[in-house]
């Protein structure tokens, strides 16, 4: 996470990587007021005028954040890295940290073993961006630190970490290393005149731009054993240093230093939470401020705010650092209501605050030291912060600590049959949960659901606040949205057209042994990998029909990938027992079936074909798999010529690699572009063809083992699933067909669960459907977030494994409009007819053009009446298809990026930045 301050605005932004966005807080109200999405959002920077804000990302992406508008305007692809050196292919640039520097290049600060280059992986600390040139380059001499501050005219620059300095000068492009000197926190003066290092004896030491020691500060108090470093922020003006430390007397403190003079001016108590029953708790890290002295730091879940000119004595201070559980954590709205909290012993009564209103009646009970008070009435709903001063200056603090009234918490609506029986976990502040006796009740649109559960998260997670955690089991309802409503002493809470019953879910039994499936868009019906044959499944009949004879040289079969070639003409199957692909007219699948020998000649370990994708050139490309868990070793793709029947081996870059077991591939719907990932591979290899030029490409994605691959129907966007046994991140990925990363999967702590293995996409890219333990997740492949997570009671079938046929490779299939999913379950075939399909931009073309430009938009849950607006002026749309509008740019919007929001007639609504660039 990272905080940046707009002072033109004041605005405070900040990352939230788990929601995929930029959380917007004005310094006014201190209260969240949009979340701007951004996929992987980690480091924040002010450009060099300080209109914008460059977000960097752990995907291959740099955001630019409008401060006025509080839009994306911008996204820059960076370009990846080719390193000949280490056998060609490319290094993917991962900038977590980006800064725009006064001659105009851009600095990306990679997250630590990001990268790899060709055959070596190698880990990218720092790379040179040129926005104007499209070039990037590795800069080795940054010193390799990740602590990164700028002067205000972006000319100077301070890279520190690791006990190393360098400073870099725009002007000469050039990093010059501070000597000797060892350290844990340094930062720059926005005067560019001054930094300052932290560590050692004195504390602090003072040095200009020659490297010269200007000033030092004792601090002996600082610091605690076993405790994060110190940090700290220079005031605007670079007059006053502000420094937080864990105390050795204990309590976090926040001091303030005269840059000039180099003398303490006074101490302020810093922000320190804790986790109600757990050990541990976290402290608050500056990150900027404001003009009168509001410090701005990154803290646990959350942005903290203090007032670094509230100096204190802390004279013999009495810390209570367990000031974590208030009993109850919410009261109704305009009415007191009266709250004990687990502490330690408080000696004297302190002041109480929930939020900015003074307690009443704080006060000592039990004879112990504990402490109650009542908390005053309010008429807004929410969680406010409590904390509690003693009069040394001392703060125990309880960050939304109590709810007045209800509010959910909520992230993407529930879908389900509409006979229910699903469990939902809703989450929410002010359910009553921790009040004995309370009377609860959840609803589904009328229908009451019977609580199964019902406890406060921090008790079953490491969690700050005390969220509350109810599982619903749903009941039964009528076709469509409805509202979720939670109803208790405290208040009501309603979550509006939170929860959608689909159509219809269906479970199709069958006694066999199902291990890929494929939707035939061509006969609406569905192809289910049998072992020994095909099952077909008609939607029109809504029944199994008769099995398809897979053909075999040596009489043995192991039927595992499927793949249609575009024009829907052949069915191809992958027959690894027998090391053979079955080539099968779908119409007449009987008459003239063949099998060729893939690979033509037996390899070593005997890998037979695994999964299959045919193009648009009348190729199929064939991956292998041996079909146990050995590791290592490699296998070649072969390329099968549909005209010719003639098998060849495709001219792959340098740098690839293609393994003995499940390496998925899979192609766009017309063929043009083909997505490969390698499995039981740690540098995550990845590859892609494209027909137009009918040639290969290789990146690796360090740290990453690949388990399944999805492509859109369009092809511009794909998706590769990241294993739970990954080194990194282990949800899935959004790739373009040049293999850049685009954007990925997150969830917050409290709704995480492991995505895939199996995942497609809908025709257009706009969204990426998943199974995980719970069903399906409906995600938005432009950002990563969570749409609609689809429940069932059918269990669906384990993702692959190395050992075949233990587990299918593929366990979900979809319509291109993604609006029917069928799944492989336990009882054999499961089908879900969604009631609607959430709305999603996968495209816009032309992607740039003047005002009266008449693009295509593609996306999904497009209807009749389905309105847009570009940077809210209304557009001529007129619907082509569901999945295809056909827009007019608006005259009179103004150029540049252009926001477009789509409308249906129900009120859903989708809005995606920078969707077209008015020229």
């Amino acid at each position: 996470m990272a905080v940046v301050y707009d002072q033109v605005h004041q605005l405070i932004f900040a990352s939230a990587i788990d929601l995929n966005c930029v959380d917007v807080i004005p310094v006014t109200t201190q209260q969240v007021v949009k979340c701007i999405p951004v996929s992987g959002a980690l480091g924040l920077s002010l450009s060099t005028d300080g209109a914008k804000i460059l977000v960097g990302t752990q995907v291959g992406v740099v955001a630019w954040i409008d401060t006025t508008t509080l839009q994306v305007v911008r996204r820059d692809t960076i370009p990846q890295i080719p390193n000949p050196q280490f056998g060609g292919g490319f290094g993917f640039v991962a900038p977590a940290q980006a800064f725009q520097v006064a001659n105009g290049k851009v600095l990306l600060f990679s997250l630590p073993a990001c990268c790899d280059v060709g055959t070596f992986n190698q880990s990218v600390g720092l790379v040179e961006w040129d926005p104007v040139a499209g070039a990037s380059t590795m800069r080795s001499d940054s010193g390799g630190g990740g602590l990164v501050s700028t002067s205000a005219d972006h000319s100077k620059l301070l890279v520190a970490g690791g006990g190393t300095a360098t400073l870099y000068d725009s002007a000469t492009d050039q990093f010059t290393p501070v000597p000797g000197v060892q350290f844990e926190f340094a930062t720059l003066n926005p005067t560019g005149l001054q930094f300052v290092v932290a560590g050692g004896t004195p504390l602090l030491r003072f040095f200009n731009l020659q490297m010269q020691q200007v000033g030092a500060v004792d601090v002996p108090d600082c610091c605690a054993p076993n405790t994060l470093p110190v940090s700290g922020v220079y005031s605007l003006d670079g007059k006053l240093l502000y420094l937080a430390y864990p105390s050795q007397s204990g309590g976090a403190k926040l001091i303030t230093v005269d840059a000039s003079t180099f003398q303490l001016l006074g101490i302020a108590a810093n922000l320190s939470t804790q986790i109600a029953y757990a050990v541990g708790g976290a402290s608050g890290m500056p990150m900027a401020c404001d003009s009168t002295g509001l410090i701005f730091e990154v803290a646990d879940h959350g942005v903290g705010i203090v007032d670094a000119t509230d100096f204190r004595t802390f004279q013999n201070p009495q810390v209570v650092s367990d000031f974590i559980i208030a009993t109850p954590d919410e009261g109704p709205l305009n009415q007191p209501t009266t709250t004990q909290f687990t502490t330690g012993i408080f000696n004297s009564v302190p002041d109480v605050f929930f939020d900015v209103q003074r307690a009443l009646n704080p006060n000592l009970f039990n004879g112990a030291g504990q402490l109650a008070a009542t908390a005053p009435p309010s008429a807004t709903p929410g969680p406010v912060n409590v904390k509690a001063i003693e009069a040394d200056g001392v703060m125990a603090f309880m960050p939304q600590g109590f709810a007045y009234g209800s509010l959910p918490v909520q992230y993407g609506t529930f879908a389900a049959d509409p006979k229910g029986g699903v469990l939902a976990d809703l989450f929410g502040y002010g359910y009553s949960i921790d009040i004995a006796g309370a009377s609860i009740q959840a609803s589904v649109g009328p229908s009451p659901g019977q609580i199964q559960k019902k406890v406060l998260v921090p008790a079953e997670i490491g969690y700050p606040f005390p969220l509350q955690h109810l599982v619903v089991a749903v009941p039964n309802g009528t076709t469509g949205a409805q509202d979720i409503t939670v109803t208790s002493p405290t208040g009501t809470a309603t979550l509006s057209k939170a929860f959608h019953y689909v159509q219809s879910v269906v479970d199709y039994p069958s006694a066999d042994t199902f291990l890929y499936i494929l939707y035939d868009s061509h006969r609406n019906q569905v192809y289910l990998s049998a072992v020994d044959h095909i099952d077909v499944f008609s939607l029109a009949s809504h029944s199994f029909g008769v099995p398809i004879a897979v053909p075999s040289k040596s009489g043995t079969r192991l039927t595992l990938g499927l793949a249609l070639t575009p024009d829907g003409s052949k069915l191809l199957a992958a027959n690894q027992s027998d090391q053979s692909v079955a080539i099968i007219n779908p119409d007449s699948p009987s008459v003239g079936a063949i099998a060729l020998n893939v690979p033509p000649a037996p390899l070593s370990g005997n890998p037979g074909p695994f999964q299959i994708a045919t193009t648009s050139t009348n190729h199929a490309f064939v991956t292998l798999t041996v079909g146990n868990a050995l590791s290592g070793g490699s296998t070649p793709i072969y390329d099968i010529d549909l005209s010719s029947m003639q098998i060849t081996n495709p001219n792959l870059p340098a740098g690839s690699i293609v393994n003995l077991n499940n390496n998925y591939i899979q192609a766009s719907a017309e063929g043009t572009v083909v997505l490969e990932a390698t499995s039981n591979n740690s540098g995550g290899p990845l590859l892609s063809w494209n027909a137009a030029s009918n040639t290969w490409q290789v990146h690796l994605v360090e740290g990453q083992f690949w388990d399944n691959v999805a492509i859109s129907g369009d092809g511009n966007v794909l998706a590769v699933d990241s294993s739970s046994d990954s080194l990194s991140f282990p949800f899935p990925y959004l790739v373009d067909s040049g293999l850049n990363m685009t954007a990925q999967v997150n969830f917050p702590d409290i709704q995480g669960i492991q995505e895939g293995p199996s995942l497609q996409m809908d025709r257009s890219g706009a969204l990426l459907y998943a199974v995980n333990g719970a069903g399906v997740d409906i995600i938005d492949a432009r950002t990563g977030q969570l749409r609609e997570r689809v429940l069932l009671t059918e269990p669906i079938l384990g993702g692959p494994t190395e050992v075949v046929p233990t587990t299918p490779s593929k366990v979900i299939a979809i319509t291109p409009t993604g609006d029917q999913i069928f799944l492989l379950t336990r009882s054999g075939l499961t089908v879900v007819d969604l009631d609607s399909v959430p709305l999603g931009i996968g495209s816009v073309t032309p992607a740039s053009g003047p005002a009266g430009t008449v693009v295509t938009v593609r996306g999904t849950g497009f209807v009749t009446g389905t309105s847009l607006n570009v940077n809210g002026t209304p557009a001529s749309a007129s619907l082509v298809d569901s999945s295809t509008l056909s827009v007019t740019i608006p005259t009179g919007v103004q150029k540049g990026a252009a926001q477009i929001t789509l409308k249906t007639p129900d009120n859903s609504q989708f809005t995606l930045d920078a969707a077209f660039l008015v020229q």
